[in-house]
């Protein structure tokens, strides 16, 4: 498991980032996910939604949150938060569909010119991976299980913000490589720390490839900006019957193996007086031998 990933806004502003070896981290992330891409896809996002925070200036690959990137950054958290959820869910399912349409249409392209190309299946991680540009500002739908969701301090300069919340999301195409998720709510009850394991759903907005130290290596992950965390408790098997009624049926089976084994010991005892009565009818008196 990778170590955490440092709180994003408590990255210190003179730390340079290390492109180089994100890059190559992010090729080894590629190569495992080969069989989600293709080079031809080159995805059209869709406008801009109205109000979204420029985010020309935001940098993939790099560490932490850069002084150019500050802004953007704060103004997507609190545009997430300020948005209609609903709304904000509908318009990522929408993306999702032309994302994908997208891949399959450069994909079929590619395959007229060499029948014989290979023929690769829509990886949103992957593809995510490969074409931050097109997926900047833009609100996907992901789900699966996070293992990590930590409360970090939001921090400008010396001006405390608040709270946000930070989470590792893998979903079924990431397999083992995390989205790094930042949220200002939670659900009440939903578990944190650095060792947990539920399912969840997101909908936020891309906001960069994002270079954190792993254990064996520089890694990155999709930065994802979100207004919430939805939570899907594990829901326990409910009883087949109330305890009450449980409690009654248990009575009557009492009761009634009471009542069947009283009856075969009152059986039992008829016999053997039935039995006990015709020894003492049928007996003839005794009467020793004559001389």
């Amino acid at each position: 498991m990778a170590t955490p990933v440092s709180k994003l806004l408590e990255i210190p502003r003179s730390r340079p980032p290390c492109p180089a070896r994100g890059i190559v981290a992010l090729l080894a992330i590629l190569i495992s996910l080969a069989p989600g891409l293709t080079s031809v896809h080159l995805a059209i996002a869709e406008d801009a939604p109205e109000g979204l925070p420029e985010l020309s200036s935001v940098q993939d690959k790099t560490r932490g949150i850069g002084d150019d990137e500050r802004d953007a950054y704060f103004q997507l958290l609190d545009y997430a938060a300020a948005g209609d959820y609903k709304q904000q869910q509908a318009v990522a399912e929408k993306n999702l569909a032309n994302f994908e349409q997208q891949f399959y249409d450069n994909q079929k392209l590619a395959l007229e010119k060499d029948p014989n190309g290979p023929r690769y299946r829509f990886s949103l991680y992957a593809d995510m991976l490969k074409n931050p540009q097109a997926y900047r500002g833009q609100l996907v739908p992901l789900q699966g299980h996070v293992r990590r969701v930590e409360e970090m301090p939001i921090i400008d300069g010396d001006v405390d913000l608040g709270v946000a919340y930070q989470a590792y999301l893998f979903t079924e195409d990431s397999r083992t490589h995390p989205y790094i998720i930042v949220c200002r709510e939670v659900p009440p009850g939903m578990p944190r720390g650095g060792d947990v394991l539920e399912e969840v759903a997101v909908t936020g907005y891309f906001f960069k490839l994002y270079a954190y130290d792993a254990q064996d290596a520089v890694r990155i992950a999709p930065l994802l900006i979100a207004q919430r965390i939805e939570w899907f408790p594990r829901q326990e098997p409910a009883p087949v019957i109330s305890p009450f009624w449980g409690s009654v049926v248990a009575t009557v089976a009492l009761l009634i193996l009471i009542a069947f084994l009283w009856r075969i010991s009152a059986k039992d005892r008829r016999i053997r007086q039935e039995r006990l009565r015709k020894m003492t009818d049928d007996a003839t008196p005794f009467s020793p031998p004559e001389s």
